[in-house]
């Protein structure tokens, strides 16, 4: 299993904190996460923080990435699946 590397931690926590929609909260007291789990991934707080938001702004993140790009290619699947497949619909 792939551990996320600290510096990589740190931005995913920064990224949190600049997608929170509320001032204030009590189930992550104001930190946009509330734990990481083993594999060493915020876990957001899902009262406060824009998932939409935070998610898209990850995803950029990994793209400057080459090391996570390669260990999140899922994030990258729908792009390719929007290429017309050739068929019609007549």
């Amino acid at each position: 299993m792939y551990k996320l590397p600290e510096e990589h931690l740190e931005q995913a926590k920064k990224i949190a904190r600049e997608n929170r929609k509320r001032k204030s909260c009590n189930l992550c007291y104001d930190r946009a996460w509330t734990g990481v789990n083993q594999d060493n991934f915020l876990i957001l707080c899902h009262k406060c923080v824009d998932m939409e938001k935070a998610h898209e702004a990850w995803k950029e993140y990994v793209r400057g990435v080459p090391e996570l790009k390669a260990e999140f290619p899922e994030l990258f699947e729908d792009e390719t699946s929007d290429e017309p497949d050739g068929q019609s619909e007549d």
